[in-house]
Order: structure tokens, then C-alpha cells, then sequence
């Protein structure tokens, strides 16, 4: 199908000569490895709902700390020097989690309207809720954006995965922008996270955000069924999300 998907920037139109450019693709503008504890602020919400109880977060160096095989060693980039990890599984079935793990220094994105944050992480998914948190007062106030909300149950991203977000909206433009990253849970798995960098965003930079299928019938919701009995075949529809991470307009079939 054929969309066009407008940017979240608003556009100026200009008339450009035609030549060829050569530009720098995703300049970094902040980025941090967790090589230094002293920078991050782990957070716990005992009157949260759900009250945390335990399972908080940590810097490790241990490339086997996380709680599946399959996605061990650590494969960050960086993990050697340390990441960024909570262990819902290994906090057992009456504890929970309601924790945040935030950069505690200010970062200046007064002259940055345009930024992408951009991380590797590596997660395994339950019935937990994980969010990237953003201040743009210093860490006064804090807002929140869903992350890995479309992954189904008991499934791995690969070791490690990397994720995208335009924020721009959100943060460009501020002066004192913190960044740090949210659990929800009650034995559920595990998130781990490494290598975090704001960027600038490429002109042209679409991504899919997600993929549904299944059928629907006089329930309404699409159902994604693995096996249907031979007297009710029905349809089976698949749909995906596109995202654009660019400041550009674009069309996408």
C-alpha cells in the first residue's frame, strides 16, 4: 500500500540547486557507554502502582549476568565496560518492579532541534512494561514513551537489538534534557540496555515499528491464531507499522 508519512518537523520550503550533497548521516551529538556508575541514578517507587518491592537496577560487567541462555554473553558493544541491566526474573514471583534509571547530568540540546535517541538493548518479553523517561527541566518532571510494546509473550529481541526514537519534539531544542529508561513488572524477565546516544536525524530514515496479523470476524479485534479448525477457516489479514525517523516527508509503499 502506498502512504505517505509526514515528518514530525514542520518544513520549510526552499528551492535547491541540483548537485550533488555530501553530508554527515547521524552526527552524534551525547552519548554514554555506562563505563561510569556515578552518572546514573537508579530510582525505586514504593507507593508506585505497583509498589516496588525489589529487582533494581544495576551496572554490571558481568557478560553472563542476564537470566537466558540464548542471550548470553552480553553482545552490546560496550558490554565489557558495563550496561545497564534489571533482572525481574531473578528478583522471584512476590516481587515487584517499578524502577527508573536515569542519566543524572544535564545535556544541552538548546541548538539541536532535531535529535534521535538511539540504543542497544536486549530484552526478553513477558507481561512487563518498559519506557524510555525523558526531563527537560533537570529532572524536576518527567515524562514516559512505551518501548517493545508490540513484542508478544515469551520472545527475545536478538543480543543486542537496537532502537530508534525520534524525539524532537520532545527534547530538541531544551537546554536541560536528562535521559534514563523505566521497568514495570512482577516476575516477569529482563531488560538490558548499553550504548546510549542522541543523534541527528537523517533526512531519510523510515523504519517498521511493527507487524499484526491474523483474522477478524463479528468479535472485532484482530486475532493472531497458530491454528484454526478446518470448519472456521477465515482470512488471515497482515498490516505493519512504518515509522519515519528523518525529517522528511515520505512516501512508502
Amino acid at each position: 500500500f502506498p502512504v505517505t508519512i509526514a515528518s514530525k518537523h514542520s518544513l520549510v520550503e526552499s528551492t535547491v540547486k541540483k548537485e550533488v550533497q555530501s553530508t554527515t548521516k547521524g552526527v552524534i551529538i551525547w552519548q554514554n557507554d555506562f563505563s561510569n556508575p556515578a552518572q546514573w541514578t537508579a530510582s525505586n517507587f514504593p507507593n508506585g502502582s505497583p509498589a516496588h518491592t525489589a529487582g533494581d537496577w544495576e551496572i554490571t560487567t558481568d557478560l553472563n549476568a542476564i537470566p537466558r541462555a540464548e542471550l548470553r554473553p552480553a553482545g552490546h558493544t560496550t558490554a565489557a565496560n558495563g550496561y545497564a541491566l534489571i533482572d525481574s526474573d531473578g528478583a522471584g514471583g512476590q516481587a515487584t518492579q517499578n524502577a527508573q534509571f536515569v542519566y543524572n547530568q544535564n545535556i544541552d540540546l538548546s541548538t539541536e532541534p532535531l535529535v534521535l535517541l538511539k540504543f542497544e538493548q536486549s530484552h526478553r518479553r513477558y507481561l512487563e512494561t518498559t519506557y524510555v523517561v525523558y526531563s527537560t527541566n533537570g529532572g524536576a518532571t518527567w515524562q514516559e514513551i512505551e518501548v517493545n510494546g508490540t513484542m508478544n509473550t515469551n520472545t527475545n529481541t536478538t543480543n543486542p537489538q537496537t532502537i530508534q526514537l525520534n524525539l524532537s519534539n520532545e527534547i530538541g531544542g531544551q537546554d536541560s534534557v536528562r535521559i534514563g529508561f523505566k521497568y514495570v513488572g512482577q516476575w516477569d524477565w529482563f531488560w538490558a540496555i548499553d550504548d546510549v546516544k542522541l543523534i541527528t536525524p537523517d533526512a531519510h530514515d523510515v523504519a517498521i515499528a511493527g507487524v499484526y496479523w491474523g483474522s477478524t470476524d463479528a468479535w472485532g479485534a484482530r486475532l493472531p491464531y497458530y491454528q484454526i479448525p478446518t470448519a472456521q477457516v477465515a482470512e488471515i489479514e497482515f498490516s505493519g507499522i512504518i515509522e519515519n525517523l528523518g525529517f522528511l516527508n515520505q512516501n512508502v509503499t
